[in-house]
């Protein structure tokens, strides 16, 4: 029975563990992937990815929101101003619709 490095806390943990006794990553793996790369750490990465793509996503809708939101009290009808809130419509629009995708890859994926 060998020692091996748990990939988040670095604690020694038996090769035949199904997750790490100290933080709970799963551990096991198969003969057929004990090579670098393998599925389940390529299907991590691309969750951490993923997760990353939801958070600058929603930002970007939120931030769009409520500039669009805060110019539109003001009612002025001056150029800059019609500028200001198309450009943060288009902003929330490419985050929500940046959000749609994200979404759809993640369960793509994970299926």
């Amino acid at each position: 029975m060998a020692l091996i490095e748990c990939p988040e806390c670095k604690n020694q943990v038996s090769e035949y563990a199904l997750t790490c006794p100290n933080c709970g990553t799963p551990i096991a793996r198969t003969e057929e992937n004990k090579s670098d790369g393998d599925a389940h750490s390529t299907k991590q990465e691309l969750n951490k990815k993923f997760k990353l793509y939801t958070i600058i996503s929603s930002v970007l809708f939120w931030v769009g929101i409520i500039v669009f939101l805060i110019n539109f009290k003001n009612n002025n009808e001056s150029n800059d101003l019609k500028v200001v809130m198309i450009a943060s419509a288009s902003l929330a629009i490419i985050g929500l619709v940046w959000y749609l995708v994200t979404k759809v890859r993640t369960w793509w994926n994970n299926r």
